[in-house]
């Protein structure tokens, strides 16, 4: 039996408005399952999309990473959050953060070229490998989970250090959640319900006819982009870290 629509702004809310949009149901009318199912798998389709093409859609969070003695390298997967990006770095070096200092990032040739990253210190500097591996760029593997994100400071933290109590808080961008379930509440900028309701109503068009408001649809879709939000988008120019 078909299921009504949630009155919240979740996956199916947005796959109900995009199904009114294309005149095939109207306020009120409930979908079918096997509907519902191919619509959910096209919306998250365009949303993996994004990070596939030239935009970037992503939140700032703050992580505190505590350090050990003579460490330099930190793997980010204990997070629990696919990290797209270090956006800056702040070292603390007394408890309670009284004390302060951003660290400088480094790209990785830049440090796969430094000749001691074996010494402790201050860390002064840091690099964010974005490759998912568990080599590091100077030695053989060590054992970290092969799919986590790596980052790196030099010099590494001394014990002195570690026992004051120095942390480093890292300001990171992490990807908006693409919905698994009808359910799941959409994970994006409140600017974007409208444009993402007209771009899937749009991409269910090519299968379900209707009316068409694929030219309305990208006409929305340019605007969110070219807003300039930098909280939110960025147009991505990269020139990978291996």
């Amino acid at each position: 039996m078909a299921v009504t629509e949630a009155l919240a702004r979740d996956a199916q809310y947005v796959i109900y408005r995009a199904f009114r949009l294309l005149r095939k149901i109207r306020p009120g009318d409930t979908l079918e399952l096997d509907e519902q199912a191919q619509a959910l798998q096209v919306l998250q389709d365009m949303m993996r999309e994004w990070d596939l093409g030239d935009v970037s859609l992503h939140k700032i969070e703050n992580i505190r990473l505590v350090l050990a003695a003579s460490t330099g390298q930190y793997n980010l997967g204990q997070f629990n959050i696919n990290v797209r990006d270090v956006v800056a770095a702040e070292f603390y070096y007394t408890p309670g953060g009284s004390n302060s200092f951003s660290l400088i990032p480094i790209t990785f040739d830049a440090y796969r070229q430094m000749p001691n990253k074996d010494s402790d210190g201050t860390p002064s500097q840091y690099m964010f490998s974005k490759s998912k591996s568990s080599m590091t760029p100077h030695e053989a593997g060590t054992g970290v989970n092969p799919d986590d994100y790596q980052f790196y400071i030099w010099p590494r933290p001394s014990a002195a250090l570690v026992a004051n109590g120095a942390v480093l808080e890292l300001a990171v961008k992490k990807p908006y959640a693409v919905p698994t379930l009808l359910t799941d509440p959409l994970d994006c900028p409140q600017a974007w319900y409208n444009a993402l309701t007209y771009r899937l109503a749009a991409e269910l068009f090519e299968e379900y006819g209707g009316n068409d408001i694929r030219q309305k649809a990208w006409a929305m879709w340019d605007d969110v982009l070219s807003s300039d939000r930098p909280d939110t988008i960025e147009f991505i120019m990269d020139w990978s870290n291996p």
